[in-house]
């Protein structure tokens, strides 16, 4: 239980001794706790004592219980069940990973044996194996989140993940594509998936975004798409629409399907039927199948969108805002894991800098 016990603090300045209580007690997860109740009353003092000491341990027994007997599957399904605001593709992809994790890890297995050196062999083994540095930290991120949603719902004490670094790999350095593998894609790219390929790269938009684009989203003149927020089946990532401006490249890809589509006012503007179906060909395995038939290393569909981000602040140099509202990025940290330095940005910057130490020695001298 707790223990209430005196304290004297030093006189005050009419140099009576104030005498209050203080709380001490240690909690289920030994803890200790000491803190003053501010009062010298002592039945005021065993109250407040009694009320803190409910508080830190009031879930006690049913962690004690649920951590002995509770599986790494059983945390799986309560995840899965109790996380809610997860988009359908989101949900997709987490389903995915569930099955390769479980490849290793049991789902029989008790949630107290998975310890964080278990993690951290896993973790050495992924690398070994040669797995990508993305999709290690993707895989340990899923299981970070799933631990730290039973701990909140009080079926775990601890998280075994919660000693491990995860930080994003390298802040994604690289994953754009150059001007010349930007010009070799898109010569080798077959007329089937040309203009969906278009577009991911002249808008920046996501995969999904682009696959769900209709041609009520599409405004010929004031050359934008409005991205709704949601509309029908489509949601968007962030829960906000944006406007996304088209170039004069993109705008005549899309003008020529539109005059070929069956349904030129509401239906998809990349359909195999002409517009009642959407688009599904082009996915992560056909492209990265696409890129190493290139010899093209380290890139996915998804690096369009960082392309495009390193592209226009290229062009535009400091515009962060505007880059925010075309791309729906929240924040300046998040932009900058898109954008990446070019080897033309590299060169120019080394190039003032070894004119700016010319100069000074010109002067030392």
């Amino acid at each position: 239980m707790f223990n209430v016990k005196k304290h004297v603090k030093k006189p005050t300045r009419n140099g009576k001794k104030s005498k209050v209580y203080w709380v001490d007690f240690r909690t289920i997860t030994k803890k200790r706790i000491q803190c003053s109740l501010k009062t010298n009353d002592r039945n005021i003092a065993e109250r407040e004592a009694r009320i803190l000491y409910e508080k830190y341990n009031k879930v006690a027994p049913k962690i004690i219980e649920t951590d002995k007997n509770i599986s790494f599957g059983e945390i799986l399904d309560y995840y899965f069940t109790t996380k809610s605001g997860l988009r359908e593709i989101t949900l997709h992809h987490y389903r995915s990973l569930r099955t390769i994790i479980c490849k290793r890890f049991d789902e029989k297995m008790k949630a107290n044996q998975i310890t964080d050196n278990l993690i951290f062999s896993y973790q050495s083994d992924m690398c070994s194996e040669g797995i990508n540095q993305y999709t290690v930290y993707d895989r340990l991120k899923f299981l970070r989140a799933i631990f730290s949603w039973a701990v909140k719902g009080k079926l775990i004490l601890t998280n075994p993940l919660m000693n491990i670094q995860l930080s994003t790999p390298e802040g994604g350095k690289g994953r754009h594509f150059s001007r010349a593998q930007y010009e070799l894609i898109m010569s080798k790219i077959s007329n089937r998936h040309k203009d969906i390929v278009l577009c991911l790269f002249h808008t920046g938009m996501r995969n999904n975004e682009v696959r769900s684009m209709r041609w009520s989203w599409v405004d010929f003149e004031k050359d934008e798409i409005h991205l709704p927020a949601a509309d029908g089946e489509f949601q968007s990532k962030t829960n906000k629409g944006r406007d996304i401006p088209i170039t004069s490249q993109l705008k005549e890809a899309l003008l020529r399907r539109r005059a070929i589509s069956a349904y030129p006012e509401t239906g998809y503007v990349f359909s195999p039927d002409g517009g009642s179906r959407k688009y599904n060909d082009l996915h992560q395995n056909f492209f990265a199948s696409f890129l190493k038939k290139l010899n093209i290393k380290g890139k996915c569909l998804h690096s369009t969108r960082h392309t495009y981000a390193t592209f226009f602040l290229e062009k535009f140099p400091g515009q962060f805002e505007q880059l925010m509202r075309i791309g729906g990025w929240n924040n300046v940290k998040t932009v900058l894991r898109y954008a990446h330095d070019t080897e033309d940005q590299r060169k120019a910057r080394l190039e003032k800098v070894q004119a700016l130490f010319d100069e000074l020695d010109k002067k030392a001298c």
